[in-house]
């Protein structure tokens, strides 16, 4: 957009959720009123020519002052090589000698959203602009990447788009004109507040529809209906089938990114603490134990909910805490805010079967006085596989684990306090052996997690090791009784 002004930077991730962000890239709308503005205004004390090279100018100064924005440059050369070359080349030839240019320039840039956004909208611009219902086609073809954004559709986005679309152009002409004229600034300032009142008002009241992150099939075979249709428009030809088509297609993959036939369980990186999941088949159930925390940032806007909905999980069915601490909980309070959660639990509760998952809490049977070794600890069974959350115990409590239970069965353990030399100990070796290790730990953090002893222990024992500052996102996924190490890359 090329405006970021504190006032509605919070309002960039309620269009995003609400999927109507495409309004502000559809064509560097702001970029082609200002230039109108200011050929008008020179216009008045010059001849035509004068304005408009004087117009161009001026917007040259505007956009290149302000920080890079990928949507402001692709707009303001658009408008200069279309007026340079008009004779010679389409607004299509323009589009490509801007991508090779800036891909010569910068070639990375082909990974960042914003050039794919930006110049991907763009093209559906020229494409559709002689077709009826353009609006409409110009919102479909924004989907998926909406989705790889959000990972969730609006159900009154489209509509919503196309009423604000007047709003929306008004607001830079506000916008513009406060640049210039102060009078205009209490109105911008007024534009502001009802913008953000009906972002809000509508999210409110509206529902969105989650997917998990859109896979290359998915989005291979939408945009190969999705170019059918356009075609299929402009040659006048029915499009039935093909609409047809894109509904079943989104419609299937609502399916299969809530309803999975496998079930996981892993740790999401949230930096220095732990957060980990359980995703039970055929959405039997989604649980977390432990949320992270961290007094720097929202692990739970930023981190937690993000995965859990680019996975396609919509709500979770219970919150275990182990205990208070806040690299442990410190993000459940933000998590119940912007996520729907059944149900905490916060202190031992009998065993329980949920489909094909047992949980049971496991006593040390002493109070020790200290969050640590007071935590609550994990047994998890899912199908013929066991896991043992322990939380931050230390050797103590381990200690007295091995006096109270003896053996345990356990193919996966959660690693105690991050790595810490204070906890998996020898004593507890001897109760349990493992075949996989998770640790939940932040990069370079401050402690010096995971240590180099309890490294060399799990190491000794032939552990397979899976840490979060050096694998993010990772789970075991249990295909009924066929087990594999994952690592998502989101």
């Amino acid at each position: 957009m090329g405006l970021k002004d504190e006032e509605i930077k919070s309002d960039y991730s309620a269009m995003t959720s609400l999927s109507i962000v495409h309004m502000f890239a559809l064509s560097g709308m702001h970029v082609m009123i200002l230039y109108s503005l200011l050929f008008q205004l020179y216009g008045f004390v010059m001849p035509k020519k004068i304005a408009h090279i004087l117009a161009e100018i001026t917007i040259g100064l505007y956009v290149f002052m302000i920080p890079f924005n990928i949507s402001l440059h692709r707009a303001f050369f658009v408008l200069v090589l279309g007026d340079i070359f008009k004779k010679h080349l389409n607004r299509l030839d323009i589009l490509g000698l801007l991508i090779i240019g800036h891909l010569l320039y910068n070639p990375y840039v082909i990974y960042s959203i914003s050039f794919v956004f930006s110049y991907f909208i763009y093209l559906i611009v020229i494409l559709t602009k002689d077709l009826k219902g353009s609006p409409l086609l110009i919102y479909l073809s924004t989907i998926p990447i909406v989705l790889s954004l959000n990972f969730s559709v609006n159900l009154v986005s489209f509509l919503l788009a196309d009423l604000l679309m007047p709003f929306v152009e008004g607001f830079y002409i506000i916008t513009l004109g406060s640049l210039f004229f102060a009078i205009f600034k209490p109105v911008l300032s007024l534009m502001i507040y009802v913008f953000t009142n009906i972002l809000k008002m509508t999210g409110d009241l509206s529902s969105a529809i989650t997917f998990q992150k859109p896979t290359l099939l998915f989005m291979g075979l939408y945009y190969y209906a999705y170019f059918t249709l356009l075609y299929k428009r402009e040659m006048h030809q029915p499009s039935k089938h093909t609409v047809l088509f894109l509904c079943a297609l989104m419609i299937s993959f609502h399916v299969y990114s809530k309803y999975k036939i496998y079930s996981e369980i892993g740790m999401i990186n949230v930096g220095q603490g732990d957060c980990s999941y359980f995703r039970l088949p055929y959405n039997q159930g989604n649980y977390l134990i432990d949320t992270g925390g961290n007094i720097r940032y929202d692990v739970a806007t930023t981190t937690v909910i993000p995965f859990l909905k680019s996975q396609g999980i919509d709500h979770l069915d219970g919150v275990y805490i182990s205990h208070t601490d806040y690299d442990h909980s410190g993000a459940l309070s933000s998590l119940k805010e912007h996520f729907k959660v059944k149900k905490v639990i916060m202190s031992p509760k009998p065993e329980k079967t949920i489909g094909p998952m047992t949980i049971k809490f496991l006593k040390t049977g002493h109070h020790y006085g200290n969050k640590n070794d007071d935590c609550n600890i994990q047994y998890v069974t899912l199908h013929d596989y066991h896991y043992l959350f322990t939380g931050d115990l230390s050797e103590v409590g381990e200690k007295a684990l091995l006096k109270k239970y003896h053996h345990l069965d356990v193919d996966v353990l959660k690693v105690g306090h991050h790595g810490s030399k204070h906890s998996s100990s020898v004593s507890l070796f001897e109760m349990i052996h493992p075949k996989i290790a998770f640790i939940g730990v932040g990069e370079n953090n401050f402690y010096g997690h995971p240590s180099d002893i309890v490294i060399k222990r799990l190491q000794e024992r032939n552990i397979y090791i899976l840490r979060t500052d050096q694998d993010g996102n990772f789970c075991v996924r249990d295909y009924g009784y066929h087990h594999y190490v994952f690592k998502h890359h989101t």
